[in-house]
């Protein structure tokens, strides 16, 4: 419920004060942020070996370096050919570049310790295909044949040809492990390498593309946490993206789910420990007891720096702090007999269904949802049905079984404490208003302000929903 007691014009100044406390409180207070505004962020990556993680992106023949853990340093390299790929391999990044005219391969070797630079060229070999598609290990070089992904050559690091590897299907990725192990990998299969020939160590659990985790396990596009050793399912996180990444920190998997961080025990694959990010994540990365998290903001590159000590356990947090991981297991409390599930908070106690995304539209709603066995309509606060367009704050979700039972669920959509399913000036004043204490929040609508979902309402909301009108969050 919204109540507005008397309606007070915020002054400029204040609103400044205002925004300026709160960004000091959301920048700053629980870890450092560091913006990468002149790194193209289309093919940025966050990649790391047993020392230090780097934020790595290129275009054209610029291939720019940052080192985010454990120090801050960059680099931008000017090649003479255009990058196709590039590998990383103990402080030593390998660039493959297209030598088009001269039908060769030019491999950069550029050791990131010395600040050396040297190269060598692979003959009659065309463009490498993607940034996947190159690894070396401490001896060898492997690329995949840009005129046949079922070949894997193998060659000298001074660019002698030494071995071909064929496979019986297609080869997606090369990954070289932290001890040195290359693995190949394919849509449901992992090969890794021994010496002379591969041998498949996963099958069917693998959707490529996937990122190196440690050890022998890996994360695929799906959010399926694979150890290949032993061939088990360790984890789900339960978010599906291209760029999947994750890390070991401290005998544990650190991964994200779009907003939130979350470790996973290396061991028995429990979620143990998690971080209200409130930001979407791209990808992370740790470095010994640090993790790096990177954001975009606009067309701007967002690196964040969390101590791995920042978790909170699930053990130890409150009920408001677990509802606020949207993929946990609160989601499957007691339903009260209604049996449904989705992305989306579902409180079955007060019948609420929150963390919805501004704009989100009816059809994206139900895809988003699991309500099989139930017919579903939406209907507005004063009581009309909508089938179709925005979804808004206090708006009415009725799902009804086979039996002609039927459960109303009030939905909450972040930063819209106006109902119109959007964020708006009218959210802007009406928050600054119970700033000052001119206005009241209730129910649904002080959920969808409490966007940090710290179960309190202070400026910090204020400032990142003022980002949420700029387009920035």
């Amino acid at each position: 419920m919204v109540t507005i007691k008397t309606k007070v014009k915020v002054s400029t100044v204040l609103l400044i004060i205002i925004i300026l406390f709160a960004a000091s409180c959301a920048k700053f207070s629980a870890f450092n942020i560091y913006t990468y505004s002149s790194i193209p962020s289309y093919n940025a990556k966050l990649i790391s070996d047993d020392k230090s993680v780097y934020l790595v992106s290129f275009n054209k023949n610029l291939f720019y370096i940052e080192m985010v853990l454990p120090n801050m340093n960059s680099n931008v390299l000017t090649l003479n050919y255009n990058i196709v790929s590039y590998s990383l391999n103990n402080g030593v990044f390998y660039i493959a570049c297209n030598d088009a005219k001269n039908n060769q391969c030019i491999i950069y070797k550029y050791n990131v310790n010395y600040d050396d630079l040297s190269s060598f060229a692979i003959n009659n070999v065309l463009a490498i295909e993607d940034f996947q598609t190159v690894s070396c290990d401490s001896n060898y070089f492997y690329i995949i044949s840009n005129s046949n992904t079922k070949k894997v050559f193998k060659y000298s690091l001074n660019g002698k040809k030494l071995f071909t590897y064929n496979f019986d299907r297609n080869i997606n990725a090369l990954i070289c492990s932290d001890s040195n192990l290359i693995y190949a990998l394919s849509n449901n299969i992992i090969y890794k390498n021994n010496g002379d020939y591969f041998n498949a160590i996963s099958s069917g659990q693998i959707n490529v593309p996937a990122d190196y985790v440690g050890g022998s396990i890996f994360i695929d596009r799906s959010g399926y946490i694979v150890n290949c050793s032993d061939r088990k399912l360790l984890a789900f996180c339960g978010y599906a993206t291209d760029n999947p990444s994750a890390s070991i920190c401290n005998n544990m998997i650190v991964t994200h789910n779009g907003e939130n961080i979350i470790a996973y025990d290396i061991y028995n694959g429990k979620k143990s420990k998690y971080f209200n990010f409130n930001s979407n994540i791209l990808q992370v990365k740790c470095c010994n007891n640090d993790i790096a998290v990177m954001s975009q903001n606009s067309n701007k590159l967002d690196i964040s720096i969390l101590s791995f000590s920042q978790l909170k356990s699930y053990e130890n947090s409150s009920s408001k702090d677990k509802k606020n991981d949207k993929y946990n297991e609160n989601n499957s409390n007691d339903n009260n007999g209604c049996d449904i599930s989705g992305k989306y908070v579902i409180d079955f106690k007060n019948y609420y269904i929150s963390d919805i995304a501004k704009n989100t539209t009816i059809s994206t709603f139900k895809k988003n949802i699991n309500y099989s066995g139930y017919s579903l309509q939406f209907f507005t606060k004063d009581g009309k049905q909508r089938k179709s367009g925005n979804l808004g704050t206090a708006m009415k979700a009725v799902f009804t079984d086979s039996n002609n039972n039927s459960y109303t669920f009030e939905l909450s959509v972040v930063g819209d404490i106006t109902g119109e399913g959007n964020v708006n000036t009218r959210d802007l004043d009406l928050m600054m208003d119970y700033l000052l204490k001119d206005a009241y929040l209730t129910g649904v609508y002080s959920i969808a302000a409490d966007i940090k979902q710290d179960n309190t309402i202070n400026s910090v909301d204020l400032l990142f929903m003022l980002e949420m009108y700029k387009g920035k969050r």
